[in-house]
């Protein structure tokens, strides 16, 4: 029976991870739990109740279990932004380092990190931004710094449904314009979405109030780390996956129930493929020195 602790503090959670270890025990670490599904593990950590945070004018100063919405809603009162749209908590969008569609202007969660505390398997504490993507098999987050932005006043989000010949020159078209966002979508047709933060005239697009939003899935996915845009858009092609979408200014495409083998062989010498579980290479070094026994799942 998988034994689950909603902790209160760092001691807490030092506390549960050391004997965890001495037991050879396996501990997955939540937030909402929305975003991770674990097997074969022996004690689930969830975070839900480190959830205070406070902003400044340039940063928020968040424990790890503070929902990204509530950090969102009042840096917004403040005419700040958290450039992140994820629908869990902070410490969980550090772990899996989840781009947004506003990733093309603001970057990664990781590029926003300014530091992050952690509590490593042998209940040490690890300062370190570098946690950042890994996706809880280096120590449980407990505290992140992230930078703010200025809000933009409002935002203008259209769309065009093009064909695969003419996406690559769209795109090109509009990088040019600076956008807050630039995204190519794929269900059976690319389509193309990009958002501004002030009111432009572009033929073939009608805007409207907002910011672009690329529906996720619960479903098995890939990502490919690639800057080419003319060879993802082959790529895509060639695969034909029920769903992807690829960002902009950072170039992370993510690809939906795809084998993640084909697509790296389809990438040598292109780009790198991630599969959901996977973590970053460097991290998989932190992993080796901090969490030797493999107690995080």
């Amino acid at each position: 029976m998988v034994s689950k602790i909603a902790v209160t503090d760092e001691k807490e959670i030092a506390k549960v991870l050391v004997e965890a270890g001495e037991k050879g025990e396996k501990v997955a670490i939540l937030g909402t739990g929305r975003h991770s599904k674990f097997k074969d593990v022996d004690v689930e950590i969830y975070t839900t109740k480190l959830s205070k945070f406070e902003i400044f004018e340039d940063r928020v100063e968040a424990f790890s279990g503070t929902l990204v919405d509530d950090i969102r809603k009042s840096a917004s009162e403040k005419n700040l932004l958290l450039p992140a749209l994820y629908s869990g908590t902070i410490g969980g969008l550090v772990a899996l380092n989840e781009p947004s569609t506003l990733s093309t202007k603001y970057g990664t969660p990781f590029q926003n990190l300014i530091s992050a505390r952690s509590v490593l398997p042998n209940g040490k504490l690890l300062l370190s931004r570098y946690i950042a993507g890994s996706k809880g098999r280096i120590g449980v987050i407990t505290k992140v710094i992230m930078r703010l932005y200025k809000k933009p006043e409002r935002t203008f989000t259209g769309e065009r449904i093009l064909k695969k010949e003419d996406v690559s020159g769209e795109i090109a078209k509009l990088r040019k314009l600076g956008p807050l966002s630039l995204i190519l979508s794929y269900e059976k047709v690319f389509t193309v979405h990009v958002t501004f933060d002030e009111a432009k005239e572009i033929k073939h697009y009608v805007f409207d109030d907002g910011v672009t939003f690329i529906e996720e899935s619960d479903a098995e996915s890939t990502y490919l780390l690639c800057k080419d845009v003319d060879f993802v858009i082959e790529l895509i092609n060639k695969i034909e996956p029920p769903y992807a979408f690829y960002i902009d200014g950072i170039g992370v495409t993510k690809l939906f129930n795809v084998d993640p083998k084909e697509v790296a062989k389809l990438s040598v010498g292109k780009g790198k493929v991630i599969s959901r579980e996977e973590v970053p290479m460097f991290q998989r070094l932190l992993i080796r020195v901090f969490n030797r026994n493999h107690t995080l799942a």
